[in-house]
């Protein structure tokens, strides 16, 4: 007989097999698998229980297979037409071994760079194993094509990116190590490594969630009613809009100077001269000078040589311990007056570092005025809604750009129509407000953020979450919410700039929540704060009016993802293919996160994950859709 079936793990065809019938209630089966033989196939003998009803059937067994794997688990389809006369017609689907299949689910993974003295970030990474041995992995940088997968006894590995980046981890049930979660150990783990090109190694590790790997949420029909809001220009009062003004900064690169310890500590002086109008006494530059160095508090006061030579002959004698218990804490009080940002002996030489390289930028601030509407959602939880102008702008990153990517091209002109734009991402107040309205379509939990605070956005809610959001605020308002397209968030963000960051060429986290470890063209080091923060709390916008639009949480868009520009539209709509009863494809990103690197976050950096994932680093703001009569 001949059928049909590919060999998923190396695509080779399966395309004999015989079959022979024995016992009342039972069929003895002899099966050879063809194909090439240069694979080393190998006969396969076992029993199977086939009930004599006609119909089709699909049974799991465990047999030896070809390339050397352990305890393998096949399905078999089983096609009885008519009753026990007939010969079965067994087709052989390998799926894996059976470890993957004891591990069949859905895992929250974390990473943590830095070794043992790095921190877990829980959330970044997604793992889904089907029953059927499939792997699906969304990175923070979107869902992976999986490639070279391999299984060996309980370790999985496998490559995607093109090969440029792998992981591998290895299962187990149950756990005392401490490189798992502190707590609730018990269950299905994982634990093993990742290696992104630009990170290097990191720790990989996960726990298990869900057996419903195939459980996505279902697109259901409702009826609903469609209102059309039309305003003529001078008609303002619709929307009662309002003055609104706020703070623009810009950053402008500067030469710097080669930067010395000797120029380190005059900086350092003149930055507490500033501050207190007063100099750093000797004592407290050559301690400076010398955590700079990297030395000890005894260290420094055995070279300290006529430093201290005005000071009391007791304090020299034990000058270590007076420079660690009387000159250092009053030091780092000072400079953390002067930083703002807490000083110590550990951190010391990474703060001036970065105060020394941030002097190389200047921050130009100006007012600037736009116009917005306030929702109200009750209990005093208020939604500010900023006015977008109509336009055109060039989407896309042009090729010099640095860390740009080939999916942001080619570049086109798209042209926009009026808008109103959430001033912030949706906050945790305002996410609480209304998930406590109608139902539309599905529930909403009500505190699904892994950082808490009213005033800072919301995370961990999925797109389908986001569009639940937006259905009942309209709903409750009467006015048409939903999530921005691609271009209208883009169009948003750039707010009538070309470069990488409304900012100007670089970005700096004093003005922006991401990893500020990291730099971007000629900026400098800054803060990783390692989570959200409330929003607004830079004080600073765009030229539209809107905040945090680099870095924070990723924001939710309503398009599908789609490679490259190719074929986009040019009107600012949402790119969608068609939709059908499941519709779990990818769904797009911007904006970059407190987690990511400053390149991640640029205006025409694109990102995108699977609908149903919600991490702690992905959140949205709402867009009101109007039609304008000009």
């Amino acid at each position: 007989m001949e059928i049909n079936h590919d060999c998923p793990e190396c695509g080779t065809a399966i395309n004999q097999i015989i079959v022979g019938i024995a016992g009342e209630n039972q069929a003895q089966a002899c099966v050879w698998i063809g194909g090439s033989t240069s694979n080393g196939w190998q006969t396969v003998s076992f029993s199977l229980n086939i009930p004599y009803t006609p119909g089709v059937y699909y049974i799991r067994t465990r047999y030896a297979q070809a390339y050397n794997s352990e305890d393998a688990l096949g399905w078999w389809k089983v096609d009885r037409p008519d009753g026990p006369t007939e010969a079965a017609n067994i087709g052989a689907i390998i799926v894996g071994v059976n470890h993957i299949f004891e591990y069949a689910g859905e895992y929250f993974c974390a990473v943590k760079w830095g070794g043992e003295s790095g921190t877990w970030h829980e959330g970044t990474e997604h793992l889904l194993i089907t029953p059927q041995g499939e792997v699906q992995f969304t990175s923070r940088f979107g869902l992976a094509a999986i490639q070279n997968l391999k299984i060996e006894g309980q370790t999985l590995s496998w490559s995607f990116d093109d090969n440029q980046t792998a992981a591998s981890i290895t299962f187990k049930v149950n756990s005392e190590d401490s490189y798992f979660w502190e707590e609730d150990q018990t269950g299905k783990l994982f634990q093993g490594w990742l290696h992104y090109p630009n990170e290097g190694r990191i720790d990989f590790r996960g726990r298990f969630f869900s057996s419903e790997t195939s459980q996505f949420p279902q697109l259901r029909t409702f009826a609903f009613q469609v209102t059309t809001i039309t305003i003529k220009d001078d008609d303002t009062e619709a929307f009662n809009l309002q003055p609104l003004e706020f703070d623009v900064a810009l950053i402008e690169v500067n030469q710097s100077a080669q930067i010395t310890t000797s120029s380190l500590i005059e900086i350092v002086n003149e930055a507490v001269l500033t501050k207190t109008e007063k100099y750093l006494n000797d004592v407290e530059q050559f301690l400076i000078q010398g955590v700079l160095a990297n030395q000890t508090y005894e260290e420094i006061a055995a070279s300290s040589g006529d430093s201290v030579e005005y000071l009391p002959v007791m304090k020299r004698t034990n000058l270590g311990k007076y420079l660690r218990n009387n000159v250092a804490p009053n030091l780092w009080k000072l400079l953390s007056t002067v930083f703002g940002k807490k000083v110590t002996k550990s951190n010391v030489k990474k703060v001036i570092e970065q105060f020394a390289a941030s002097r190389h930028l200047t921050i130009h601030r100006h007012r600037q005025q736009s116009q917005y509407f306030i929702e109200d959602l009750g209990n005093g939880v208020l939604l500010e809604m900023v006015a977008i102008p109509k336009g055109s702008f060039i989407m896309g990153s042009p090729t010099g750009e640095p860390e740009r990517s080939e999916d942001e091209s080619p570049q086109h002109k798209v042209t926009i129509k009026p808008f109103f734009l959430g001033k912030y991402p949706v906050t945790q107040a305002q996410w609480q407000a209304v998930a406590a309205m109608q139902q539309v379509n599905r529930k909403l939990n009500p505190d699904p953020s892994n950082f808490k605070g009213e005033n800072r956005p919301v995370e961990s809610v999925s797109w389908y979450d986001a569009v639940e959001f937006c259905d009942r605020l309209s709903q409750y308002t009467g006015k048409p919410y939903r999530l921005p397209s691609e271009a209208q968030w883009e169009y948003a963000c750039r707010a009538g700039t070309t470069t990488p960051f409304h900012f100007g060429q670089t970005i700096t986290s004093e003005l922006a929540n991401y990893n500020g470890g990291v730099t971007y063209g000629a900026g400098s080091k800054g803060i990783y704060r390692g989570e959200t923060t409330e929003v607004g709390s830079f004080a600073v916008a765009n030229a539209f009016g809107l905040y945090d639009m680099h870095g924070e949480v990723w924001e939710w868009c309503a398009d599908h993802w789609h490679g490259n520009y190719e074929g986009a539209p040019t009107d600012g709509s949402a790119w969608l293919e068609p939709s059908n009863d499941n519709d779990n494809r990818s769904r797009l990103l911007r904006s970059g996160s407190w987690l990511n690197f400053p390149g991640n976050c640029r205006c025409g950096y694109r990102h995108n994950s699977s609908p149903i994932i919600d991490r702690n680093d992905i959140g949205f703001r709402v867009l009101c859709a109007v039609a304008r009569e000009l």
